[in-house]
């Protein structure tokens, strides 16, 4: 994952994933390609491309005035502009917390209600380092526990998708 801010306020965020599991006679892989644009709380652009055991997946998304124009996989459509994406990568908008949040699916562009809870504050290592973090809960049609440091990036991840639980965790910081 990598983070950009740009002295206009405007953040990107780059991240990838590679997931490989064998288990007896059970098999399943998952890669993942991200990048989010995200400006005055608001997410401005996203394109990603997945695979998802075989299942080919692509995403765009570009905020115009009203709306944000969403290309799934070639299907077309609009949505509300007030989404937060399932990457959780950066903490949502201060007036989407506390209450129901509409989600966009990273992967998918499906659309998800939601609830996003602060639950309070506790020690994460992040880095090697202990740092007090934000925790909060994404309920409702997601289900995750997310842990943001003062920066207000994605520190740790505790989430359950297609039935198996994943953690992620930030294990090194460039500066």
């Amino acid at each position: 994952m990598t983070f950009c801010r740009q002295d206009n306020g405007q953040l990107t965020v780059s991240g990838q994933a590679d997931v490989k599991v064998n288990y007896l006679v059970y098999s399943y892989t998952y890669s993942f390609r991200g990048i989010e644009v995200w400006k005055g709380g608001r997410l401005m652009r996203l394109t990603s491309t997945a695979n998802d055991n075989g299942k080919p997946l692509a995403v765009t998304a570009v905020a115009d005035n009203q709306s944000l124009r969403i290309n799934a996989n070639g299907k077309e459509r609009t949505c509300r502009p007030d989404v937060w994406t399932t990457t959780y990568w950066q903490l949502a908008d201060a007036k989407l917390r506390n209450r129901a949040i509409l989600l966009l699916d990273a992967d998918t562009a499906k659309e998800i209600n939601g609830t996003l809870q602060y639950v309070g504050t506790s020690p994460i290592n992040v880095a090697g380092r202990a740092e007090s973090c934000s925790h909060y809960r994404v309920t409702g049609g997601a289900d995750a526990k997310l842990w943001y440091d003062a920066r207000e990036r994605l520190v740790r991840q505790e989430s359950t998708e297609d039935g198996h639980k994943t953690l992620l965790e930030l294990a090194q910081i460039h500066k």
